[in-house]
């Protein structure tokens, strides 16, 4: 299964790769600490702009995480072909249509969590309670006793 995953912006189809580059660059973007990307992304939920503005940053790193890696590849002479230059977050802002906000931001996660699937062995099966309904339930019950 290749790690790379495609991601669309303005009608354009690029290459993303979730590298240790790209991690560091998003660990950065976001204060330091990777694991608080959503916090990073949803902290201005009511400001398209900013929205708009960090999902085209976090593209870019992930856009650049493939290109660089296939630039490197190219430069060991293990892969064929013409090196590519990396993009800023600012074109992709230029070609991003606000009404593509949702799938750019999944196809970046989707690229970030490549090489992370893991198979269910038989016989196993996932089952997450809802504690919401469950806590519903018990007060619905305790109101009819």
């Amino acid at each position: 299964m290749s790690r790379y995953r495609e991601i669309k912006i303005g009608g354009k189809v690029f290459e993303g790769l979730f590298t240790t580059r790209a991690m560091i660059n998003i660990a950065e973007l976001v204060g330091g600490d990777i694991s608080k990307i959503g916090d990073w992304l949803n902290a201005d939920t009511t400001d398209t702009a900013k929205t708009l503005k960090k999902t085209a940053q976090l593209a870019a790193e992930i856009i650049n995480g493939a290109t660089a890696a296939r630039n490197a590849d190219i430069g060991l002479g293990l892969a064929t072909g013409e090196k590519k230059p990396l993009i800023n977050a600012d074109y992709l802002i230029d070609i991003f249509e606000p009404g593509e906000l949702t799938t750019i931001t999944y196809d970046v996660m989707a690229c970030m969590r490549a090489g992370n699937e893991y198979e269910i062995p038989e016989g196993i099966t996932l089952e997450e309670k809802d504690r919401d309904l469950e806590e519903i339930r018990k007060n619905v019950k305790a109101a009819a006793d």
